[in-house]
């Protein structure tokens, strides 16, 4: 099956069977033919069935739909959208050679506080455990 036909039947099954948590989903999924990866607070990272990864907004009146270009996000949202639909992994790039273990999670993919994972707290890498070099020298900017 395409990846093509994947999101076009999740987006069919989505559509008929979403949970009452996520039914407020659901006009943004028809109006944007979106199948949501990784919601947040003020809206989603979804797939479309040309293999766009885009971020649909809902909240604080920046409602729209814009692709996502950034390639660390893209990962985030297909790693996290990987755990819902197995088939999305396939989306997921190979680690590069030069690509170095995530410090954050030492490589894991999980944040561990004392010793223990915490749940539902997704790492810097996206739960990969990897990141691009490039990545390292912005994330010290952005902390700066």
């Amino acid at each position: 099956m395409t990846i093509e036909q994947h999101v076009e039947d999740e987006i069919k099954c989505y559509l008929e069977n979403s949970s009452p948590q996520h039914a407020f989903l659901v006009p943004f999924v028809e109006r944007y033919h979106v199948l949501p990866l990784l919601v947040d607070w003020n809206g989603f990272f979804g797939l479309r069935s040309n293999g766009d990864i885009v971020l649909v907004m809902y909240e604080d009146g920046t409602k729209g739909m814009e692709p996502v270009e950034e390639a660390r996000i893209r990962r985030i949202a297909i790693s996290q959208g990987a755990r819902k639909y197995g088939w999305v992994s396939e989306l997921i790039p190979p680690r590069s050679r030069d690509a170095v273990d995530c410090p954050h999670c030492s490589g894991t993919g999980q944040i561990e506080i004392e010793g223990k994972v915490i749940d539902g707290v997704i790492c810097y890498c996206g739960g990969l455990g990897w990141l691009e070099p490039q990545e390292l020298t912005e994330m010290e900017i952005g902390s700066a």
